[in-house]
């Protein structure tokens, strides 16, 4: 029987399985550029998505990840902005959670967490992880939709 450990880590997994095949799908050009001058580029969001993965993974491993400075939207730097950095920093923040995730004792699943925001756990981390990456895999999603690709490329 699965553990609810194994259980958020294959989720883990297929958030990152799909969010990189949709990453993948998008040429560099669609990757960096907003539509109508003024969104976030997908870019923008998956650098957003791959700081929270390694602050949640820091915090997993009992480390302070620091005082989180964005304020307002997060704008990705120029070293970002290519499709290899872009795939390669989200795969590997991904795989940084789940080893750290899967060091977490399981007594220790839901032990308590301070971060700026108030308390949370690695169970909880782990959950937002896989949450925060699907919802901006939708906005990948939608972008690719506006551009005439209907497929689906999580496979």
């Amino acid at each position: 029987m699965e553990t609810l450990k194994e259980h958020l880590a294959g989720k883990l997994e297929f958030a990152k399985k799909a969010y990189v095949g949709d990453l993948n799908a998008m040429d560099e050009a669609q990757l960096t550029s907003t539509s109508g001058g003024s969104s976030r580029t997908p870019a923008d969001f998956t650098y957003e998505i791959v700081v929270i993965n390694n602050r949640i993974s820091k915090r997993m491993r009992g480390e302070d990840p620091g005082e989180f400075k964005f304020d307002g939207w997060v704008k990705a730097p120029e070293e970002f902005q290519s499709k290899d950095t872009i795939v390669a920093q989200l795969d590997k923040s991904v795989t940084e959670i789940i080893d750290a995730f899967a060091k977490v004792p399981d007594d220790e699943m839901f032990r308590k967490i301070d971060t700026q925001t108030g308390e949370t756990s690695p169970m909880d981390l782990a959950g937002f992880a896989a949450t925060h990456m699907t919802y901006h895999d939708a906005q990948l999603n939608y972008i690719q939709a506006m551009k005439g690709d209907e497929e689906m490329h999580w496979g």
